[in-house]
């Protein structure tokens, strides 16, 4: 299910506001694109997720509504990135609790 190019070209706007450089901007872009392709999230799912984190990192601010979109796209990846950042027993629900 492709990503729209829209949501691509709007995330890595809001990533070159968090990332020092546009190749790295254009890297966090691919990889949650690819996240979201890994976890088999439908069309639909992955733009509300894309748009929802574009928002979050416009505004610099952290949302529970806006994660739990995020987090209804790849729960299983989420999960992932928490085990890893924050020990074996996180989870999509910690990390959100550790970004905010």
């Amino acid at each position: 299910m492709p990503t729209e190019a829209t949501d691509l070209t709007n995330l890595a706007a809001a990533m070159r506001l968090v990332t020092p450089n546009a190749e790295e901007a254009t890297d966090a872009t691919e990889a949650m694109n690819d996240m979201f392709l890994t976890a088999g999230t439908g069309t639909e799912t992955q733009s509300q997720a894309l748009s929802s984190l574009t928002r979050m990192l416009e505004t610099g601010t952290f949302q529970t509504r806006t994660w739990a979109s995020v987090m209804q796209a790849a729960p299983g990846p989420l999960n992932e990135v928490a085990q890893a950042l924050l020990g074996p027993s996180a989870n999509a629900v910690t990390l959100g609790k550790a970004l905010s």
